[in-house]
């Protein structure tokens, strides 16, 4: 691992906004993202061969690669209207193969942007194939033989089985891949269609799933059409009318198709009114259905041809099949990637309606849509995507956020699966096997991560789980505040998550079949960068979302004692972040000698002359493992740290940061010859990761933006401290000052309130504040006189009196509350900062309090300055006096 960070940090030295996840079992890097060189522009020769060699050049983060392994899978193109970036960027995406194998999810992609600068890999390849070999000890007909007699199937696969490799409880094995139908109906009802790994060596059937793609594990009947008196796209062959729509086909559109699984295939009637709505003496002579499925089918291959130019589901025109009145009163549907079409039973009328109305087609045929394009597996967590990814297209073409409502008629829930609300009010019970399963059976879902279904059944939740995704996707496209969490998403609307959401299928999940939750997390975000990458609403908000079902790490630094990882920040104790810690000389423990976090003094402050040493505590409070970049920078003592004036310290890869933990990282050195002259400054902390990026500080051009993007993110922390000069660090006294500059952002002209917080300090001292002649001329003192002004500067003193009571009457409390106190408005109202000026506090402290002082408040005295625009903190800068270290 340290040789891994060791290369990590050398492509730091290129891009300090590098970010990048670890896979910890594997100990190789699957994901990069920054400038990770020049490699060409995209269509020329020489980029193919370029990214392999990057990723062939680093055996130590992506482990060996053999470019004559790797077959270019795809090259895909930007979308050409992508807001804030140059065009002609793609997306290059290589399968693997060990031997003459395929490896299934086995992929690489690389994505190079139309300046030629290659600025993402994210690498699923297998890095432990050594052992594995390449011939299969067993036969193909011996595989099938196996699989036939352990899962009842006594038909023949339809297509061969294949030879891959294939990961299996964290172990590749070559094994043949079988495709073959079951004889007896599997707990959804209708006939599974297994897909079976048999270890080619051994013959062990060691992993199945059924890939008949249902709507989930109900059971019950169902009545009626529901789109009423309708017209009908019909096919006359000159001796019956059929339901084959071809009004497309002209246009290399596809056909669309609609079968009677009790009579002809495709439906037909006599008169070409399709108007038998009779439910006896058995439901499957209703033509309600076939209208029903034949006009909900062309509204989702519509949906996805204007909203996302995809030509049917294969993208190349095929014929959009239906087949109703499948089974005997069978109270679901599905999508059959063995038939290439859609079956629905007619329900019972009891517990279930005609599994036909528009929710069914539309879920039921983007499983279509994803089984061509990124090819999820029906198993597990990349299988509760599949079906979230279903249930999302059946809300937004309907807009509704309730699936399968319309012909659900139990009242356990108002539908199969409520995305605004999983639980329905809390009613999702996990606490058994049994329980879990009656509980989705009745329409309740898990709507966040902790909460998730881990046993096996419905092979292993793929439709318990989906709830999680489903609650992220409603959250992210209407906001609101999760009821769980409680962390709040703002909407980004249905257009953004449509097109986020359609780069994930058809790009950064291509080749990645067993894509887990985190790792959908990762693909938004990256989605999110390539589509939206000016936008920081959009990006905060896709992780918001995540965090709100509790996916994903959240690896924060705090901005105070008090600071518990919060987004947005609810405090406003800006300056004092306890986990950022300069150090003179570098610590020979840090584990022990940083281990107190409820400690705010193992701070030192920057010694010139010599190196420096800084360390970072950095806290999971996630779900799940994270890594980190973490960059140091350095400001001038400053109320508004504006990221234009940062200036960088060092930069470090941090991984494997388990849930709930604490990591010191460090040191990062602070060079003697980048460290300014003595005086006050600010170090800054920042955080970024695949999983949790950072804002690009250099999109921040209003003071929202800085508020929302910086000061509210816990992934940024500021600690105030001073350069001291090499000699020593200044004289005892009872006098003393500190010096801040007072600035806005560039170009924006924009009024500051400025406050002194001097609640927690000195008792009885006397303070003025001095600033250049002119800078306060358009500002409102609050609780300040003017006392003095000349050509150069204007000089205010805090006002006496009952100002000076109450806080006399405060210090006599015997103790202090976390916050600097907020009840005296001393400072300036109305503060124009087009150009930054400094700001000078000194003080004199009483005789009486040199003497001795019979109380000091936790942690010190405390003097500071507070930035803020429209009662909203932007920053604050202060000092700390201890009786007896004062300086």
């Amino acid at each position: 691992m340290n040789g891994k960070m060791e290369s990590l940090t050398k492509l730091l030295q290129a891009d300090r906004r590098l970010v990048f996840r670890v896979d910890e079992t594997l100990g190789v890097v699957r994901y990069l993202k920054g400038n990770l060189g020049k490699v060409g522009r995209p269509g020329s020769k020489e980029v193919q061969a370029a990214v392999l060699q990057f990723l062939k050049a680093r055996p130590d983060l992506f482990g060996p690669a053999d470019p004559k392994q790797l077959k270019l899978l795809s090259e895909i193109a930007d979308p050409k209207n992508v807001q804030g970036r140059a065009g002609g960027g793609t997306s290059l995406i290589f399968q693997q193969s060990h031997g003459s194998v395929a490896v299934y999810g086995g992929t690489v992609r690389f994505h190079v942007t139309g300046e030629g600068i290659l600025d993402t890999v994210a690498c699923e390849l297998f890095p432990d194939l050594g052992e594995v070999p390449t011939k299969p000890k067993i036969g193909s007909k011996e595989a099938v033989a196996i699989v036939q007699k352990e899962l009842g199937a006594s038909g023949e696969p339809p297509q061969p089985p294949t030879v891959v490799i294939y990961r299996h409880k964290r172990k590749p094995r070559l094994a043949w891949r079988v495709s073959i139908r079951g004889d007896k109906p599997g707990h959804h009802g209708a006939l599974p269609e297994w897909i079976a790994y048999v270890d080619a060596g051994t013959g062990e059937l060691f992993f199945h799933y059924d890939n008949f793609q249902t709507a989930g594990p109900v059971a019950g009947t169902g009545t009626g059409h529901y789109s009423g008196a309708v017209s009908v796209n019909a096919w006359y062959d000159d001796t019956t009318y059929q339901l084959r729509d071809t009004t497309r086909t002209g246009t290399g559109g596809p056909e669309i198709r609609t079968d009677d699984d009790k009579g002809t295939q495709p439906s037909s009637d006599a008169d070409n009114t399709w108007d038998v709505t009779a439910t006896t003496p058995t439901r499957d002579v209703c033509q309600g259905a076939e209208v029903d499925a034949h006009r909900y089918v062309s509204g989702v291959i519509d949906y996805y041809s204007t909203v996302h130019g995809r030509n049917s589901y294969d993208g190349l025109g095929a014929t959009a099949l239906a087949r109703v009145h499948v089974g005997t009163n069978w109270c679901n549907g599905g999508w059959s990637p063995m038939n290439q079409r859609v079956n629905l039973g007619d329900g019972n009328g009891t517990t279930w309606d005609y599994c036909c109305d528009h929710d069914w087609l539309a879920h039921e045929f983007t499983h279509a849509y994803t089984e061509h394009t990124c090819a999820l597996q029906y198993s597990g967590e990349s299988g509760a995507l599949n079906e979230s990814l279903s249930d999302l297209c059946a809300a937004l073409i309907n807009s509704d956020w309730l699936i399968f409502e319309d012909s659900w008629l139990q009242v356990t829930a108002p539908a199969c699966r409520n995305m605004i609300d999983p639980t329905n009010g809390g009613n999702w019970d996990n606490s058994s096997e049994a329980a879990a399963q009656a509980s989705v059976m009745a329409g309740h879902q898990p709507s966040h991560y902790n909460d998730r279904y881990t046993g096996t059944w419905d092979y292993s939740g793929v439709h318990i789980n989906s709830g999680i995704i489903n609650n992220m996707f409603y959250l992210l496209t209407v906001g609101g505040t999760h009821l769980t969490s409680a962390v709040v998403v703002t909407a980004i609307g249905q257009s953004a998550v449509e097109q986020l959401v359609w780069r994930c299928m058809t790009v950064n999940l291509v080749g990645n079949p067993t894509c887990t939750f985190s790792q959908f997390r990762e693909a938004m975000l990256d989605a999110c960068l390539d589509l939206f990458p000016t936008d920081l609403a959009k990006l905060t908000q896709v992780k918001n979302a995540f965090n709100a079902v509790g996916i994903g790490p959240d690896v924060y630094v705090r901005d105070n004692l008090a600071d518990t990882g919060l987004e947005p920040y609810p405090g406003s104790y800006l300056y004092a972040s306890p986990d950022v810690i300069n150090r003179q000389t570098a610590s020979a423990d840090p584990t022990t000698e940083f281990a107190d976090m409820g400690s705010d003094s193992l701070w030192q402050n920057v010694k010139a002359g010599q190196p420096n040493y800084v360390y970072v505590r950095i806290q999971n409070r996630g779900n799940q493992t994270g890594d980190t970049t973490l960059n140091v920078y350095f400001i001038p003592a400053t109320s508004f740290g504006v990221p234009a004036a940062w200036i960088p310290v060092g930069s470090l890869p941090v991984a494997g940061i388990a849930s709930g933990t604490v990591r010191i990282a460090g040191p990062i050195t602070f060079p003697s010859a980048l460290i300014p002259v003595p005086g006050h400054y600010c170090m800054i902390g920042v955080l970024s990761s695949s999983l949790d990026p950072a804002p690009d500080t250099g999109l921040i051009a209003t003071v929202p933006a800085y508020i929302d993007f910086v000061r509210n993110t816990n992934n940024i922390a500021y600690r105030n401290m001073d350069v001291e000069p090499a000699g020593g660090a200044g004289t005892a006294g009872g006098t003393g000052a500190i010096e801040t500059v007072v600035q806005g952002l560039p170009g924006q002209l924009q009024h500051y309130e400025l406050r002194l917080d001097f609640g927690k300090f000195v008792p009885g001292a006397k303070i003025v504040i001095k600033a250049p002649a002119g800078a306060l001329a358009g500002a409102i003192p609050r609780g300040l006189k003017l006392v003095a002004r000349d050509k150069t500067q204007d000089i205010y003193e805090v006002l006496r009196g009952p100002a000076a009571a109450r806080q006399r009457s405060f210090y006599g409390q015997p103790e202090l509350p976390a916050e600097p106190v907020k009840a005296l408005a001393i400072g300036f109202d109305g503060v124009h900062a087009e150009k930054p000026f400094p700001l000078k506090v000194e003080w004199v402290l009483p005789k009486d309090f040199l003497a001795g002082a019979k109380y000091v408040p936790p942690g010190g005295y405390v003097l500071a300055v507070r930035q803020s625009w429209r009662g909203q903190s932007v920053g604050a800068f202060g000092i700390k006096l201890v009786p007896g270290k004062m300086g």
